[in-house]
């Protein structure tokens, strides 16, 4: 018998998309499926009147349903360990995959070659669509980060890679894991993908067999049933990005490279896509001025949290006799002033520009020349943000 995948579908009052999801995953020319859907505290007789109105195999349909809702990743464990099969795939009540999509992704990991990888994801289709009354429309679709051809764990650090709906994954790597995060509301897939490459090995097919569908046009304000969390959710996106790094760190603190990789990889993407420094994210519009300040204020103090992370042994991680241990949370001025009492490092970050700084601050300057400071950027850290100096942008 071929093997057996249990997908797992969250939904809460998106009847209409919904259904979509359905035809989805009816059309899948692969049938070893169970499909489970949880209902996180939505209107259960509207989800089972949809559920019963589908053409998947009823007997291949297992409904779940909270009275209140659990969140986005306790309803996903929650479908994935009611269930049982060799594979899990994620798919939300409003994304697509191609009718080859399991048949494909399944016949990898079951070949010769796939046997080294823990999953496998495919190449992604951005979709561009509005709800107006009962009907979807489709304003565009095209390629979403087709640029990746392989995952790096680096560069998995600084942004997700994949989609929920382009990952199919061994479920023995969801029991190794232990389960997604249920402590952040959004964000969640990110943490479990980075944790999953600390694991094991994801392959990318070359094929687009996955669709990322937002609404992002019309009514998507925060709150509404049908919008995407990325899109109606934008700014709980940008605030758990630095939560979900901070906790991971946090979880891997014993281990200090691999802590120290967390945070780096941060200004690994950065350095690649420097314009999306508080700036346009896929289907987002702009924070505004504070925002980008939020992000500036941030990229400083990670950088400086990895500069101390990466000159400490893993040991150090736990205090030893006066030396304190690196505190995640810690702020900018806090984490700056460690790096001076461990004499650590600080070279200035991505985008900082250090000339600029010097030129414009003669007595930053006079101070770096006579070894007060090993540079302008530590003074901006210790000092210049707080007496309100500009940090110029190189």
């Amino acid at each position: 018998m071929s093997a057996t995948v249990a997908i797992i579908t969250r939904t809460k009052d998106r009847p209409l998309l919904l259904a979509r999801a359905a035809r989805s995953v009816a059309s899948q020319t692969h049938t070893n499926y169970n499909w489970v859907v949880v209902n996180d505290g939505g209107d259960e007789v509207m989800a089972r009147s949809v559920i019963k109105g589908c053409e998947v195999d009823r007997d291949r349909i297992q409904f779940l349903s909270n009275p209140a809702s659990l969140g986005m990743e306790a309803a996903s464990n929650l479908g994935i360990r009611a269930s049982s099969s060799d594979y899990i795939l994620i798919h939300d009540d409003d994304d697509t995959v191609h009718p080859e999509f399991l048949e494909a992704t399944v016949a990898f990991l079951e070949s010769a070659s796939g046997q080294t990888y823990g999953g496998v994801a495919t190449k992604i289709e951005y979709v561009s669509e509005e709800i107006r009354g009962d009907e979807i429309i489709v304003h565009d679709q095209r390629p979403f980060l087709d640029w990746v051809y392989s995952l790096d764990f680096a560069e998995m650090l600084a942004q997700n890679l994949i989609t929920s709906n382009s990952f199919l994954y061994r479920r023995s790597l969801f029991d190794q894991i232990g389960g997604y995060n249920e402590d952040l509301p959004v964000l969640g897939d990110w943490f479990f993908n980075i944790e999953f490459l600390l694991h094991a090995d994801i392959k990318i097919l070359p094929r687009a067999l996955s669709f990322y569908h937002h609404r992002d046009r019309g009514n998507q304000s925060q709150g509404e049933p049908n919008a995407n969390s990325v899109i109606g959710g934008g700014d709980k996106h940008r605030e758990n990005a630095a939560r979900c790094r901070n906790a991971l760190v946090r979880k891997y603190r014993r281990d200090s490279g691999v802590a120290a990789a967390i945070v780096s990889g941060y200004f690994a993407h950065v350095q690649r896509h420097p314009d999306e420094l508080g700036g346009k994210a896929e289907g987002q519009s702009s924070g505004g001025y504070e925002s980008v300040e939020r992000d500036r204020a941030e990229l400083d103090r990670l950088w400086v949290l990895s500069q101390l992370l990466a000159n400490q042994p893993s040991l150090k991680w736990f205090r030893r006799g006066n030396q304190n241990p690196v505190d995640p949370d810690a702020s900018l001025v806090d984490l700056a002033r460690l790096a001076k009492e461990r004499q650590t490092r600080l070279p200035p970050p991505i985008g900082f520009d250090e000339e600029r700084y010097l030129r414009e601050n003669a007595d930053v300057a006079a101070e770096v020349s006579r070894g007060g400071f090993q540079c302008g950027f530590e003074h901006y850290a210790l000092n210049g943000h707080l007496e309100g100096r500009d940090r110029p942008i190189r």
